[in-house]
């Protein structure tokens, strides 16, 4: 299946019909059958056991009209009714149709399933979006009534959703009330409605889409989300499986976000997200991050990350960071130590960092208490810098050492085999006695150049 083609649905109907009457007052009944219904991908059968429907209804083929009168499923839990008139004309126009769909104790999951096979943006195979992982529980009730629009279906109904349970990576998300979905021309709204594991704090979600397109996804997503203190052991499979993968599986995360999701658009976010006590451990990193604490404040267009306290290896960093659309990250940083074997062995993995952040350009201040290169501790480090293409490059930069004073630049290129320094400074009265005990007295004064990599 080429990259990007909808591989389509194949299964076998098979329906028994009767018809009595004349063209002008045709009566019909019958009988269907669908089984073997499955995409050519990984999706499994949308069925173990064939799905069979019974209908009844007229037609009047002089009149380009047919009416169903009943379309019932085989265990009462769905029927519908309906009317499509100015089929087959000539000069062709667009049929007249109206259909009223009712759910009787109908079951969530396999609707849900359903949706999938009929939405290739909700397989795995044909999108990013990890959905095979999620399942669905529950017993649906209401009606929905469907007819055209001026720009395609609408649609007016509800549909309330008993004893719904998600089921991700084993964890059952359950509600304690029901969930209700309405339906307002070519949009389902999602009400408020709390998900939680067992014993633990609830998530309440709700939002909106399109529903008017499912094989080439909604034209817009809306979801809001709202928790306090979740424990991310249960969000990140949860998060996994909506499509947001490799999210951290340890710590805690409140959060008041909105997300927008148009076609062919970036994601929009707004919002607020807290962190503490989280564990981050992506891997190509040696070493995990344990991010302390860390505000995320959403806007259109614009990203703060303040209240930020990272600890890496023996370093602790803290400060804040900021983004605007089109603009390279601002960032204020303190670190209470680095050095150049700490990056080294952050890295240690060689494996590649990802695009994504090997693009990420950002520039401001940056201060350490103690910096260790190459056997000098300098103090109290304070300098502007700059990081591109996998560069970062120290201006202006300086820093006590040995009592004296240096200051200078610095760069440092994140290579596959490890991080490379070239470092230019300019020494004032640094103590010889210092940095070389029983070896040398008296200030020293000049310019230094060094180079190095890996841990060196």
């Amino acid at each position: 299946q080429p990259p990007g083609v909808d591989p389509g649905i194949q299964g076998r109907v098979a329906v028994d019909l009767r018809l009595n009457g004349r063209p002008a007052a045709l009566r019909f009944e019958g009988a269907a059958q669908i089984a073997d219904l499955h995409r050519r991908d990984v999706l499994p059968p949308l069925a173990t056991q064939p799905v069979r429907v019974n209908f009844t209804g007229s037609a009047n083929l002089p009149g380009r009209r047919l009416d169903l009168a009943e379309l019932r499923s085989e265990a009462g839990t769905v029927t519908a009714f309906g009317n499509v008139s100015g089929f087959l004309e000539s000069p062709a126009r667009r049929p007249q149709w109206d259909l009223q769909l009712r759910l009787n104790r109908a079951d969530a999951g396999r609707w849900f399933t359903a949706l999938r096979f009929f939405s290739p943006r909700l397989s795995s195979k044909t999108s990013s979006n990890a959905s095979s992982d999620l399942t669905v529980t529950g017993t649906m009730d209401g009606s929905v009534h469907f007819l055209p629009g001026e720009r395609g279906p609408v649609a007016e109904g509800s549909v309330v959703v008993e004893d719904l349970t998600l089921r991700a990576a084993g964890i059952d998300f359950e509600t304690s009330t029901n969930a209700r979905l309405e339906f307002s021309g070519p949009i389902v709204r999602l009400h408020p409605v709390a998900l939680a594991p067992s014993g633990e704090r609830a998530l309440t979600a709700s939002g909106m889409f399109d529903w008017t397109t499912p094989v080439r996804g909604a034209s817009i997503i809306q979801l809001n989300a709202v928790g306090q203190d979740l424990a991310l052991a249960n969000m990140a499979p949860l998060g996994a499986a909506l499509g947001w993968p490799n999210l951290p599986r340890e710590g805690r995360v409140s959060v008041n976000a909105h997300l927008i999701l148009e076609r062919d658009e970036a994601p929009a976010y707004t919002g607020v997200v807290s962190m503490s006590k989280v564990a981050w451990n992506p891997p190509w990193l040696a070493q995990p991050v344990m991010i302390h604490t860390a505000r995320i404040n959403m806007a259109a267009r614009h990203v703060r990350v303040a209240a930020m306290v990272l600890e890496a290896g023996e370093s602790t960093i803290t400060g804040s960071l900021e983004h605007a659309e089109g603009r390279a990250w601002q960032a204020d940083l303190h670190a209470t130590q680095l050095g150049s074997s700490d990056l080294y062995k952050l890295f240690a993995t060689r494996q590649p960092i990802p695009e994504s952040l090997g693009e990420v350009q950002a520039r401001g201040k940056i201060s350490v208490t103690r910096l260790r290169l190459r056997g000098l501790m300098l103090e109290e480090m304070q300098s502007s810098f700059l990081l591109a293409d996998k560069h970062l490059s120290l201006r202006d930069a300086r820093a006590g050492l040995a009592s004296g004073r240096v200051t200078g630049k610095a760069d440092v290129n994140f290579t596959k085999s490890g991080p490379e320094y070239e470092v230019s400074a300019k020494l004032a009265d640094v103590e010889a006695a210092e940095l070389l005990p029983d070896l040398a007295a008296g200030p020293i004064s000049g310019t230094v150049e060094i180079k190095a990599n890996g841990g060196t």
